[in-house]
């Protein structure tokens, strides 16, 4: 791409290979999320219909055309210049739809009813491939430069790519929309279920399920009954388990490490009760059984970090393309990365500070749980030195301190980083003055 060109394009291997690898390259190594997603799904059986039928139709089609155009590419390399890497382009294509097609068989058979990996996936092959078709539309010339005696492989690439754009948009847009309910669920049947559950991933990801509800309440004073039910994947019977399982673990190495140490110190006759207080560590516990929103937020938050740095950028080069008065389609960028940069940064905030409180709602679940139990099963001489006001204030007050504090947590890693790249700027900008 020549920047200061009038009529910029960009180079045949970019478009050819980087911008169609990238989508490519996501589905393979996010497929493996999704068979996890899978594998612990409590939700079977989307029923066959029109929707999920027309999806995996239009993406066998896409096969079958990508298998054609390496067959093209095979067959017209030598006579009309094609290159090798057209063929791994055509072979990653083929394949990345045959794994489209496992990937919705799946979530059809295991209550998957919306994919983040599949409309990611679907949303960068229609973004990279404006450029792409933009190029198609105005090479005309390679397409009349072989005689009528062969086949045109430029024509015919024009044609298809023409197809399979239209093909991938309309996949795009059944995308942005749920597939049906499953028809088992291993969760107990909801009185008022939270919309979220039915909402496809592009409705989660601007949290336009719950408008609605806001909707509702400017109507009519909300009420208890008004509340959605909590997610099934959200209560306390879904999450005090894997809680307890890790915890127990940690109470077992702290009073094996002990046993170990009273070995090493001689002491013997020693009796270990069941709840004896040990070494163990709630930590751990919180960390494993709670803790993979915690760091798929940190991922945001790297972004976001990140991100802050590109709007100043952009706005300099704006200034300066003003100032020159350069050519129009670069104002056009300058502008679409300040409102994508902002778009980005909205969208990533929502979703960090989403995670983080979900993180630390889970962790205060688990805690009160935990603590509630303690207190039942606590002995009558430790009564005479805990106080009910005591044990109360731990679940009300001090599990509540973990809720508030998860969302600050990365600030302790993301606000050094800030502030050197701030340094560095201002370094760049001044210099040692």
């Amino acid at each position: 791409l020549e920047w200061s060109a009038e009529n910029p394009d960009l180079t045949f291997c970019l478009q050819r290979v980087a911008l169609q690898w990238i989508p490519c390259l996501f589905l393979f190594i996010f497929s493996m999320y999704e068979a996890y997603k899978c594998s612990n799904s409590r939700f079977r059986d989307i029923p066959w219909n029109w929707f999920n039928l027309s999806k995996m139709l239009v993406t066998f089609v896409l096969m079958c055309m990508s298998w054609i155009d390496l067959g093209m590419v095979v067959t017209f390399k030598e006579e009309q210049g094609l290159f090798e890497v057209q063929i791994v382009t055509a072979v990653l294509n083929a394949l990345s739809y045959v794994v489209m097609l496992v990937l919705l068989f799946s979530q059809r058979r295991y209550g998957i009813r919306s994919s983040g990996t599949i409309f990611v996936f679907w949303f960068m092959r229609m973004f990279f491939g404006i450029i792409q078709l933009r190029t198609e539309l105005q090479n005309k010339e390679l397409r009349g430069d072989v005689s009528s005696d062969s086949v045109n492989y430029w024509e015919y690439q024009y044609i298809s790519y023409i197809i399979q754009y239209a093909f991938i948009c309309l996949i795009l847009v059944m995308e942005l929309f749920p597939d049906q309910e499953p028809s088992y669920s291993d969760y107990p049947d909801a009185k008022n279920p939270n919309p979220e559950l039915r909402s496809s991933f592009f409705v989660r990801l601007f949290f336009a399920y719950f408008d609605s509800f806001t909707w509702r309440g400017f109507r009519n004073p909300l009420t208890m009954d008004s509340m959605y039910d909590i997610n099934p994947q959200d209560a306390s019977r879904e999450l005090v388990p894997p809680f307890d399982k890790y915890w127990y673990e940690s109470v077992e190495k702290g009073r094996q490490k002990q046993i170990q140490a009273d070995k090493k110190a001689g002491k013997t006759g020693m009796e270990y009760k069941p709840h004896a207080q040990t070494n163990g560590s709630v930590l751990p516990a919180m960390v494993k059984a709670y803790g993979a929103p915690f760091w798929f937020a940190g991922l945001f938050q790297l972004a976001i970090s990140l991100l802050q740095f590109a709007s100043p950028y952009l706005m300099q080069e704006l200034m300066k393309w003003i100032a020159i008065d350069g050519p129009g389609w670069q104002g056009v960028m300058i502008t679409f990365g300040l409102f994508a940069t902002s778009l980005l940064i909205a969208l990533f905030n929502g979703q960090y500070f989403y995670n983080t409180f979900l993180t630390g709602f889970r962790i205060r679940t688990g805690l009160i749980s935990g603590i509630y139990r303690k207190a039942l099963r606590i002995s009558s001489s430790a009564k005479k030195d805990t106080t009910v006001g005591e044990i109360v204030n731990l679940m009300a007050v001090d599990a509540q301190r973990f809720f508030e504090l998860t969302s600050y947590l990365h600030v302790l890693w993301s606000a050094p980083i800030i502030i050197a790249v701030c340094i560095f700027l201002l370094y760049e900008i001044l210099g040692v003055a």
